[in-house]
């Protein structure tokens, strides 16, 4: 019997046309299993390189270095890798364990093709066996839906428990301080306190529903020359006040309405008399 990994005269470009040879091969071949090496073969290449190599990722991942690859995988991406991994468990039951060499992990090879864990690879099998075998991933409820346009995600995001979190890491800064200790804090709460921090939920919840009117009073009140952390604090009252909206989501809002347009502006340092004598010596 062939070992399954011996080597493979060159396979046709495109994955599917190896699984395709895969499910016509038999453990009696000659040759060896094309899957099973075309996978082996890619361990010396970078992370995800089957993802690259078949030209279906283009994208990167926000807040990260230009060219680090999203671990999401696209609806067809996704597909890809559970069909190779149903054909690599067929094939498995084909051998027994000892008669794989030293090393040889199909699992693992499949993983690093695609840049995820080994888990994720479970996780994205089970998730297309959930969704009856469909390629389209199913759609969130509230798909769609923000603080900016929904009475009910502003109900979720903005609670009195929430509001006393930020509060205290705002007045905390440089402190730790987790999850769990402001929980147990904010039982202890007396009924003056609690009630000061259900007018700060509902504070916000007021200013995020009547967010365009706010962003324009900022704007008109600074002739529009406001920086997005500016803009952020303007609207929560000052700098002193718990902000409703970051600078990073408020900035998403304001630059995917129609029509926006921004200049950037700065102000250069004046020079000294000191440094302007230097520079006329030169």
């Amino acid at each position: 019997m062939s070992s399954p990994l011996s080597q493979l005269p060159t396979s046709p470009q495109g994955i599917q046309h190896i699984i395709i040879q895969s499910r016509g091969w038999s453990k009696y071949d000659r040759l060896p299993n094309p899957l099973l090496v075309h996978l082996r073969d890619g361990r010396s290449k970078p992370r995800a390189w089957l993802r690259i190599d078949e030209g279906e990722y283009n994208k990167y991942e926000k807040g990260t270095k230009t060219g680090k690859m999203k671990s999401h995988l696209s609806d067809m991406e996704n597909n890809k890798l559970v069909m190779i991994k149903s054909e690599l468990e067929r094939i498995i039951l084909f051998f027994d364990h000892n008669q794989w060499p030293n090393g040889f992990t199909p699992h693992a090879d499949l993983a690093h093709a695609y840049g995820v864990s080994t888990h994720k690879v479970r996780h994205c099998v089970n998730l297309h066996l959930r969704n009856n075998c469909k390629e389209k991933r199913k759609v969130r409820d509230d798909a769609g839906r923000t603080i900016f346009n929904s009475q009910e995600v502003r109900e979720r995001t903005f609670t009195p428990y929430k509001y006393f979190k930020k509060l205290q890491r705002k007045n905390n800064p440089g402190v730790t301080l987790l999850d769990k200790e402001l929980k147990k804090a904010y039982d202890k709460l007396d009924e003056l306190t609690l009630h000061e921090m259900k007018l700060g939920a509902e504070a916000e919840k007021s200013i995020v529903a009547n967010i365009d009117y706010e962003i324009k009073t900022a704007l008109q009140k600074t002739d529009g020359c406001i920086s997005w952390k500016g803009l952020a604090s303007f609207i929560a009252g000052g700098k002193e006040k718990v902000r409703p909206v970051s600078p990073k989501t408020l900035a998403n809002y304001v630059t995917a309405t129609e029509g926006f347009r921004d200049f950037v502006t700065q102000t250069s340092p004046q020079c000294t008399t000191e440094r302007k004598k230097k520079r006329r010596k030169k």
